[in-house]
């Protein structure tokens, strides 16, 4: 894209395009398609073996870039076969729909995501997240004539807008989609975001062969999620979201690791709040729509 030309974005042409099915069952199958000295050179969509996801990667090859005289936008564009859709995206305190939500007077098309978009229709819905490249465009397909998700990979400046940019090597840009019966889902949105944004952590202790795995925290409602979990001379603090930006939620948090303890609800600075309800070692927290909230577990026992 140009836009000082008013020059929308449009397939790159030219360039030698290859197409390659990588086949690495069970683990995973693999559509690349390379693009020979392109930008964008290669892109691989990727299936695991029960996950109900597409993970995709994009390879952008900086070296490729020309000399210009105006501004380059380069995007890699999603889009979907769902009639009749609209598009929700995830900004900090809550989705916006793009024609409904802004501010008057905003005469571009961009957003940037917190974490994740969403779209969708009365029947069906698709989450779409983006792990590196937060900036996308919301736009009406030609072909389609529904919306696209176009998101900004790199931009391309004049030597004379002095940038002084190291533009060589490459960049990998990763991203997952995802979809669903029903329509749009704020909880179910977010949470997907940060599954492809937060990795998994991992730590490696004693071995032992029974039991194979052992659950030490429990949080039964999944649209309440583990934000941080960290210990204090004071006790356990946890830090929970409602991920849910519309309803109100509640949850029960147990843990064997918790027995014969009190738990509080504090503000940012660790001062109490309100005492929360322990019953049989397990807390009952109720959080307003979107709201975060700190817990500190204290033992009895000191």
């Amino acid at each position: 894209e140009k836009f000082q030309l008013n020059q929308k974005h449009s397939s790159i042409s030219g360039s030698t395009t290859t197409h390659e099915i990588i086949d690495e069952r069970p683990a995973r199958p693999t559509f690349r398609i390379k693009r020979e000295n392109d930008v964008i050179e290669i892109v691989d969509y990727s299936l695991l073996d029960g996950i109900d996801k597409v993970f995709v990667n994009a390879n952008v090859n900086l070296e490729s870039l020309k000399p210009t005289k105006m501004l380059e936008e380069y995007g890699l564009p999603f889009s979907f076969d769902l009639p009749n859709a609209k598009v929700k995206s995830e900004i900090i305190g809550g989705f916006i729909e793009q024609d409904k939500d802004r501010l008057p007077g905003i005469d571009h098309d961009g957003v940037s995501l917190r974490r994740a978009a969403s779209i969708f229709n009365d029947n069906e819905n698709i989450i779409w997240s983006t792990a590196d490249a937060r900036v996308i465009r919301i736009r009406e397909d030609s072909l389609t004539k529904e919306p696209v998700i176009i998101s900004n990979l790199v931009n391309n400046f004049p030597a004379d807008w002095n940038r002084h940019e190291n533009i060589t090597g490459k960049i990998d840009f990763r991203y997952a989609f995802s979809s669903a019966e029903g329509s749009f889902d704020p909880a179910k949105t977010t949470m997907f975001g940060y599954e492809l944004n937060e990795p998994l952590l991992v730590r490696k202790s004693w071995f032992r062969a029974l039991p194979s795995s052992e659950e030490y925290l429990s949080i039964e409602n999944p649209n309440v999620i583990l934000l941080n979990l960290k210990s204090t001379e004071e006790g356990i603090i946890l830090r929970l979201l409602n991920s849910n930006s519309e309803n109100n939620e509640t949850t029960k948090i147990k843990s064997k690791l918790f027995t014969d303890f009190n738990a509080e609800a504090i503000d940012l600075l660790g001062n109490k709040t309100r005492n929360l309800e322990v019953i049989e070692n397990i807390i009952t927290l109720s959080l307003k729509p979107g709201e975060f909230s700190d817990i500190l577990i204290k033992s009895l026992n000191k």
